[in-house]
């Protein structure tokens, strides 16, 4: 409590014309070329990425020019729940990682994270399974399009920025002891005694041989 608070996010909510869904209706994208994803999460974990189980969905990448394509899927302990989200926050990140899997930012190593979105718009709910477009949007920032499996339009992001992340700001945005604020802790309670259980205490054995 006596920590000064940190502004994480703050946003807008408005009534806009929304932009034209992307046809991804072709699949695999024609003229796109395969991306190699052995070794994938593996090498995001070097980078200071920690993805657990349930963040590993992307299944597949294809290059063309300066595009990103992939295809992600919940693992099947969460596709149960996909329904209970507009888009579920794990189906959302992994269409992120496609990023990261055509080299689409140059950063040398540098930690990125999404840092400012606009412009989203959202077509339908409850997927479970997302083929994905990356496209440039200027100096770190990209267009992501996202549809179901037939191609149908699910969500659009005109542009998401992804700055780096230098090991301080990391540092800075964590905080002191905020990576676990919560720890468990047994403190011993002492027995009653005698006279105070006699007087104030009421016991029931349960089952038998008690």
């Amino acid at each position: 409590p006596d920590e000064e608070w940190t502004r994480h996010v703050s946003g807008a909510l408005s009534q806009a014309a929304v932009t034209g869904p992307v046809d991804l209706g072709a699949w695999p994208p024609p003229g796109a070329s395969p991306i190699e994803l052995d070794g994938f999460y593996e090498a995001y974990g070097r980078l200071g990425y920690a993805y657990g189980p349930s963040f590993q969905g992307l299944r597949a990448a294809w290059l063309r020019g300066d595009e990103v394509f992939a295809e992600v899927s919940l693992p099947s302990n969460e596709q149960d729940v996909a329904e209970n989200f507009i888009l579920h926050p794990a189906l959302l990140d992994a269409a992120l990682q496609a990023a990261g899997a055509g080299a689409f930012f140059d950063s040398g190593g540098v930690m990125r994270l999404p840092f400012a979105w606009s412009g989203v718009s959202v077509f339908a709910a409850g997927a479970s399974t997302l083929r994905v477009r990356l496209s440039p949007a200027g100096s770190d920032a990209m267009t992501v399009a996202l549809a179901d499996l037939t191609g149908a339009p699910v969500a659009l992001v005109d542009r998401l920025v992804i700055p780096e992340m230098s090991p301080d700001q990391q540092e800075r945005v964590r905080g002191k002891g905020k990576e676990k604020p919560f720890a468990l802790e047994w403190v011993p309670l002492a027995a009653p005694t005698h006279e105070s259980s006699v007087s104030s205490e009421r016991w029931v054995v349960v089952g038998e041989g008690g």
